[in-house]
């Protein structure tokens, strides 16, 4: 499914725009989104059932550890150390790929405020 959106209404950085499902259990929505054009203010995803969508900024820094990935999970996952390696090690950037830093930084290494740099194998290891 594609959606239109106007880009005017949307109030944080667009190419961080995620389509969001609702899946039918309490509280659980997934990220959905399988490209996102912000020329032609268009975002796409697939859904195996139909329910509520939502077109949403991710939530940073909202008491989550671990969270590199933004997928909204309270406890660090494969995908998370996954995207922190990527960062680290493989592009050597967590620009544009960690979007809240303070929630990827595992064992709070950097304090409330930690740069890409805070970020160590020790991190991984949490």
């Amino acid at each position: 499914m594609c959606i239109n959106y106007d880009d005017t209404q949307v109030s944080g950085t667009e190419s961080d725009l995620k389509l969001l499902h609702w899946s039918g259990s309490p509280l659980h929505v997934s990220n959905i989104t399988t490209s996102l054009d912000t020329d032609a203010n268009i975002i796409c995803g697939v859904a195996t059932s139909l329910s509520q969508f939502a077109l949403a900024l991710p939530a940073c820094c909202v008491s989550r550890v671990g969270d590199a990935n933004g997928s909204g999970d309270d406890i660090p996952t494969v995908g998370d150390i996954s995207v922190m390696i990527d960062a680290k090690f493989l592009t050597g950037t967590c620009d544009g790929i960690i979007g809240c830093l303070a929630e990827a930084d595992m064992n709070q290494s950097g304090g409330a405020d930690p740069t890409c740099n805070d970020i160590t194998i020790v991190t991984f290891l949490c």
